[in-house]
């Protein structure tokens, strides 16, 4: 949130967007993003239930920055894979 003093309110806007799709959805991020990080995570969590959407999966994935394909593809395989079987 300190590099950009409009990313919370962009946030928080497809945050809500996001809370009134339709169908099953998750986030997984990089742990080490600079974009998306686990401040961001708890605001996604707690806009989320202001905005009265259902929760959602938030998973943080170690040692990895924003491009998660590129820094720890076989965790985030892993991930995938796993929430995949939880909505199964």
């Amino acid at each position: 949130f300190q590099l950009d003093k409009n990313h919370r309110k962009r946030l928080g806007e497809t945050v809500e967007r996001i809370a009134h799709t339709q169908g099953k959805k998750a986030i997984i991020y990089g742990k080490e993003s600079l974009l998306f990080n686990d401040d961001s995570a708890a605001y996604v969590r707690e806009t989320i239930a202001k905005v009265g959407g259902k929760s959602m999966p938030i998973i943080g994935i170690p040692h990895a920055r924003h491009h998660l394909m590129l820094d720890q593809p076989m965790a985030l395989v892993s991930a995938l894979k796993t929430q995949l079987a939880n909505w199964a």
